[in-house]
């Protein structure tokens, strides 16, 4: 069985990952690196640090520098600038910024049981900006409001978090599509959507709704992808953010205050060069993590902070059991049908192969999208299925938990990340159920003018047993993983000291048991919000960042 389903990009990753030159022990990492305050010189202190430059970072570090100009902002980031390609600004080619290895962690999960033993790759993006961003969605009304009866996430309700989402879309560029710019062939995909029982739906609106059918959302400037760092710093000539690359942070600089721990820095190298040399930076205010779902609970972790048990098995002395740090490890799961068709499809003029509408039918838990077979950066696929397209459904909401956790014999190399994908029966009956869904979308009256054939996994394919050994050995990662410093209410949960435990105090964003230390990235979600997660992650940066300014008198 291959290691990747549709899309071949994946395999591009794989090969272009260069894994740390050398194991580092936690003997050589952390021992005699931990600074004291004062030792650390005034040149290289700053007011707060932001440790990740992806798109959450660049929003909470030029929040920060636009509202405060008197305060100094250091921006770290492991990766480097994007390369200068202006191909990946086109909207049909964003899927191309997946292929270069120098923008990848190329990160692998262990052999998935529930994909037959495959390793599946957890792209995630390592450049200033991160990738160039294309969909736009908001999170679910249900989701939010869930994270408050849930999770005890209180102030994280649909009315609390609608306001940042408007002003995000306000200050990057939302475009809605339309009748009047989408192809014949979007619109008979809308037809068929209708006639599948889909209500049509403005995803843009203030109900939160995510079932029906309606217009695909971008964000687009001119016509071309946008990058964060460019919105909400380079744009603004912000002159107190200072910007390093290529600057991999270890750990952060803790230091014991009575019943708490206090973060005054952090430490890092050269991403390229595990051997060092190390620097150490203080912040006077706060350090806010920015890193990402994998990257964040390893911080966490190399500071002191997690499972004291596995700190332990690591040669780590832990400063704070936190047995939730780097556990709840969740992703969406997306299948595909693959068709043929008779003759060319047409394409939008922006997106070109992308379809400008997006469906979601009741009472379900599923995204579906389409797009041509030929659109680039997706699998090389076999010219006999030229013209074609693929309908793709997204499963939300999944059962299944895994974790990530350093290797022992290599604390800053690769880390072993279990997603333990479609374990959970209920994951395999959801996936299978939306392969159906898709089959009554590819079937479709308004689509019969393509004489569209289904080429994989074909018609024939149709028994349960069928069905789900097609999705446990086709299916794939969403590549929206979240949930591995989940924020919650405490009521007693750190007391029983589970893989469960928050890690996150959601009306701060600071992590329990500590402060001046917060996560403002993916990490942070309880779950997954139906849709695209990325407009959400954005959201948590820019509430997260209005909290700190607001609790230090900024607004």
């Amino acid at each position: 069985m291959a290691d990747h389903a549709d899309f071949g990009f994946l395999e591009h990753v794989r090969q272009g990952f260069k894994p740390t030159v050398r194991p580092v022990s936690a003997t050589e990492s952390f021992k005699n690196l931990k600074p004291s305050e004062k030792d650390i010189p005034e040149s290289e202190t700053f007011d707060y640090i932001v440790v990740g430059a992806g798109p959450a970072g660049c929003i909470v570090a030029g929040k920060l520098a636009e509202t405060n100009p008197n305060a100094s902002v250091l921006l770290l980031e492991a990766g480097d600038v994007p390369p200068e390609n202006p191909v990946l600004k086109i909207p049909r080619f964003w899927l191309l910024q997946q292929e270069d290895p120098s923008c990848q962690w190329g990160f692998m999960t262990t052999c998935q049981e529930g994909l037959f033993g495959r390793h599946v790759p957890i792209l995630r993006t390592r450049c200033l900006g991160g990738g160039n961003s294309l969909f736009w969605m908001r999170g679910a009304k249900e989701t939010f409001n869930e994270w408050v009866s849930k999770y005890g996430c209180e102030g994280w309700g649909w009315d609390d978090v609608l306001p940042y989402f408007k002003e995000l879309e306000k200050e990057i560029g939302v475009v809605t599509a339309n009748s009047s710019v989408s192809s014949e062939w979007s619109e008979a995909l809308l037809a068929a959507a209708k006639a599948n029982s889909m209500h049509f739906t403005n995803f843009g609106d203030e109900s939160g709704s995510h079932h029906g059918v309606g217009y695909s959302q971008f964000t687009l400037r001119d016509g071309k992808t946008v990058n964060m760092f460019d919105v909400f710093i380079k744009r603004k000539n912000l002159s107190n953010v200072t910007v390093r690359c290529n600057s991999f942070v270890t750990h952060v600089l803790m230091a014991p205050n009575g019943s708490t721990n206090v973060a005054y820095g952090v430490h890092y190298r050269p991403s390229s060069n595990p051997c060092g040399p190390y620097c150490a930076v203080r912040a006077r205010k706060e350090v806010i993590l920015t890193s990402g779902v994998i990257a964040t609970p390893l911080i966490l972790m190399r500071s002191g902070i997690g499972n004291h048990r596995t700190l332990r098995e690591c040669g780590i002395e832990p400063l704070l059991d936190l047995p939730g740090v780097g556990q709840n490890l969740t992703d969406d799961v997306t299948v595909a049908l693959t068709y043929a068709t008779e003759k060319e499809l047409p394409v939008e003029t922006e997106t070109f192969g992308l379809s400008n509408v997006v469906m979601s039918p009741l009472n379900s838990s599923i995204t579906i999208g389409a797009h041509t077979n030929t659109l680039p950066g997706v699998w090389n696929m076999p010219e006999s299925w030229k013209p074609g397209f693929q309908l793709v459904a997204m499963c939300h909401g999944l059962k299944s938990r895994g974790f990530v956790k350093m290797d022992p014999n290599n604390l800053e190399g690769p880390p072993i990340i279990e997603m333990n994908y479609l374990t959970d029966k209920k994951d395999v009956k959801q996936a299978v159920k939306a392969i159906e869904q898709l089959r009554n979308i590819g079937q479709s009256e308004s689509l019969k003018s393509w004489r569209p054939k289904e080429v994989r996994p074909t018609e024939k394919i149709c028994s349960k047993e069928g069905l789900e050994a097609y999705v446990r050995g086709t299916a794939f990662g969403a590549m929206y993983p979240a949930g591995t410093c989940r924020m919650g209410g405490i009521e007693g949960s750190l007391e029983k000291k589970s893989p469960l435990t928050p890690v996150v105090n959601p009306t701060t964003l600071k992590v329990y048991g500590c402060e001046r230390l917060r996560v403002m990235d993916s990490s942070v979600l309880p779950s997954n919000p139906h849709g695209f997660p990325g407009p959400t992650v954005l959201a948590v940066a820019l509430k997260g960042a209005c909290m700190l300014m607001k609790e230090h008198g900024l607004i």
